[in-house]
């Protein structure tokens, strides 16, 4: 496990995950879940942060799950810098707004899928198992 600060003990391609959120008993709450289905996670509280994970471990990632709002430097902002280094990268982004309140603020960015909150755990690992090319 990680902490908030974002110490990997280990980051294995295909089945990483890089967990971008700012509530941290969701934070906690995902990642242990997560763990417990065979993923590796990097955690990160806040966009500078995601952003250091990104720039340390970004080759390794196979998945970015990112919160809309977020502390420190925007949603936005961190998904530039993401495609900046990984453009290839799978990118979940998470919000209590709808999607279609959402997708304004990224106008001209990509992201891969969208799971609206409150998320049942089971349906994230659902979605992260059926991305084309994982190895699930």
């Amino acid at each position: 496990m990680l902490d908030f600060a974002g110490e990997a003990e280990a980051v294995e391609a295909l089945d990483s995950v890089l967990l971008v959120e700012d509530e941290p008993t969701l934070l906690e709450a995902v990642t242990k879940m997560l763990e417990k289905q065979g993923f590796s996670v990097l955690m990160a509280i806040d966009g500078p942060t995601a952003v250091s994970q990104l720039r340390a471990h970004g080759d390794k990632l196979r998945f970015l799950i990112l919160d809309v709002s977020l502390p420190g430097m925007s949603s936005r902002h961190v998904l530039e810098q993401v495609r900046q280094v990984r453009p290839d990268l799978t990118v979940i982004l998470t919000s209590a707004f709808t999607q279609a309140e959402v997708e304004p603020s990224f106008v001209g960015l990509h992201f891969d899928y969208f799971i609206r909150k409150p998320y049942r755990l089971a349906a994230l690992v659902d979605l992260l198992r059926t991305v084309p090319g994982n190895p699930d």
